[in-house]
């Protein structure tokens, strides 16, 4: 399968009510419940928001969509727009089974803990391939292989397994917990007046999920206390540990919330924890409330098993690329873990390639992290409105030459 770069206004309109035919109902219905979830747990909200990030840009985007008149222009529809076009033009080059087997894969995306998302993934990458002129076989749609596609171009193949890493990956205290539990504390902190900036460690003994109702209740009657400094008592299921901090308070500069959760993420070590903040107004104080896990997390372990899976996926006849998208990463973080030789990405990249057992069909693991939408004047000329921080290693010793590989970076422009 190819495709031409280019796209008209005409071309995003059909894509859209071809999309709204299908799935705008259900979609709408899955949003609305979310929103009626989080109507009074903000925090709830915004994991919704976060989480299902394509499906609340795409109902919006059907919400204002009308035929016969302009397309709405707006940057959060710019991988709204980039996902349903990529989606129908794949769907229409396919087979009748690769279209009935699409069509399931995107009906299934509703009984996902992570909804459209690791689709989105797949869909992005073919459809940046397509996009330099690539031919494309869609093997695990076309049940030709247990992989997701070969890129062909000038006589190469490459074969290429795309992996979605979540935000709760490897871990034991997960973002949804945090966000259910912390309404609670939220509203506790919130009532509290004239603390000096502090750090109140929760320590889960296992998963939060596990907190009997108990648990939490003495929790919840065990934070003030804790704040005010008072001695607490060890449970078996979970511990409070204070660090009072009257030098941490708000720089007066720093007033968006993004700076203020850097500002904190900075000093609390943000990366791989989850931070529930109260910055008080007038006296620019701050109260962090930590949740972690006396087990470690497990991440890199996940990550490597999963890139593994995708080793084994392949055909083992030709190069071979794994493509593995991590949910919760900043850029930056991607970028340190990259330089950092023996952890991270270069360690899991090792696992990948050395195993065992050892995979020297696989020539090179990309990690990326979730797309930023790009603000665009109108739909085209190009199908380019998404962009995605790229890090990629590879294989000293893979088997198979690949010049897409070895010249770079595959998915580089």
């Amino acid at each position: 399968m190819k495709y031409s770069r280019n796209v008209d206004a005409g071309e995003v309109a059909l894509a859209i009510v071809w999309f709204k035919y299908f799935l705008t109902d259900r979609l709408e219905r899955k949003v609305n419940g979310f929103e009626a979830a989080g109507k009074d747990h903000p925090l709830l909200a915004e994991y919704y928001r976060n989480t299902f990030k394509l499906e609340y840009a795409l109902v919006r985007l059907m919400r204002e969509f009308v035929p016969g008149q302009p397309i709405p222009l707006h940057s959060t529809f710019s991988g709204p727009i980039n996902f349903i076009v990529t989606l129908v033009r794949i769907y229409q080059g396919l087979s009748a089974a690769g279209k009935k087997k699409l069509t399931e894969a995107l009906d299934g995306t509703f009984g996902q803990a992570y909804g459209m998302r690791p689709l989105e993934f797949e869909m992005t990458a073919a459809g940046h391939f397509l996009g330099k002129g690539c031919d494309v076989n869609f093997v695990d749609l076309e049940n030709q292989g247990n992989f997701e596609f070969i890129v062909s171009k000038d006589g190469e193949e490459l074969e290429v397994e795309c992996k979605t890493i979540s935000a709760d990956a490897g871990r034991l205290i997960d973002q949804k917990g945090v966000c259910t539990v912390g309404e609670h504390v939220r509203s506790i902190v919130t009532g509290l007046h004239d603390l000096s900036s502090r750090i109140l460690t929760i320590k889960i003994k296992n998963r939060l999920s596990h907190l009997s109702g108990d648990a939490l209740s003495s929790l919840y009657a065990a934070i003030p206390k804790a704040l005010h400094g008072e001695p607490f008592i060890a449970r078996a299921d979970f511990e409070l540990t204070l660090e009072v901090k009257p030098e941490f308070v708000l720089p007066p500069e720093i007033t968006k919330e993004v700076d203020v959760k850097k500002f904190v993420g900075q000093k609390v070590g943000g990366l791989g924890k989850h931070v529930l903040l109260h910055a008080q107004k007038v006296s620019r104080n701050i109260i962090c409330t930590v949740f972690e896990s006396t087990t470690p997390d497990t991440v890199l372990e996940f990550i490597s098993e999963k890139a593994a899976t995708a080793g084994r996926q392949f055909s083992h006849q030709r190069p071979s690329l794994v493509a593995i998208q991590i949910a919760d990463m900043p850029e930056d973080a991607l970028k340190e873990l990259h330089t950092m030789p023996g952890v991270g990405t270069q360690k899991i990249a090792e696992n990948l390639f050395e195993g065992p057992p050892r995979r020297p069909h696989v020539n090179a693991v990309a990690f990326s992290v979730l797309p930023s939408p790009e603000i665009f004047i109108k739909p085209g000329p190009e199908i380019s409105n998404v962009s995605a921080l790229v890090s990629m290693i590879r294989n000293p010793a893979a088997k198979f030459p690949s010049p897409t590989v070895d010249s770079g970076n595959p998915f580089k422009d």
